[in-house]
């Protein structure tokens, strides 16, 4: 059986939830507001954790590295390297990533929470390095099930 999911992703689940869904329903009507680039920023970060279980599966040497790079108001770099455990959050390098993901924070949003397909998303985003691997970071779901 499972270990309890930790405290932090149950909080993790229902902030995105409460910040996901009031931009659905201003999708749907037409009604765009400002919105907080900090929050966003947080919200981006929280849904970019499920990186490592999502490329768990995809073929990289132990020394490969991907990046995520978000522009505008909220924006950010995240970075992970893969080694024999499996894929890890990194600081920030001077070496380039084996494959780099640049987007806006709505596209970063919309595939994580299934709102664009990942083809949409090959279609209208930046992709440099390894295709294999900037391909599955677009494949990235970031719900939270209980």
């Amino acid at each position: 059986m499972p270990e309890p999911a930790p405290r932090w992703l149950d909080c993790a689940r229902d902030f995105t939830e409460y910040w996901t869904h009031p931009r659905q329903l201003r999708d749907a009507t037409g009604i765009h507001r400002d919105r907080d680039p900090a929050v966003d920023h947080v919200a981006i970060d929280t849904f970019l954790r499920a990186v490592p279980h999502t490329l768990h599966d995809t073929a990289a040497d132990h020394s490969a590295s991907v990046a995520v790079v978000v522009t505008g108001a909220a924006s950010g770099g995240w970075r992970w390297r893969h080694d024999r455990d499996g894929w890890r959050w990194i600081a920030a390098t001077h070496r380039p990533a084996t494959a780099t993901l640049t987007a806006d924070p709505d596209m970063i949003w919309r595939l994580r929470t299934r709102g664009i397909d990942p083809t949409r998303g090959r279609r209208t985003r930046h992709h440099q390095g390894d295709r294999a691997l900037g391909t599955a970071l677009l494949r990235i779901v970031s719900i939270i099930r209980e």
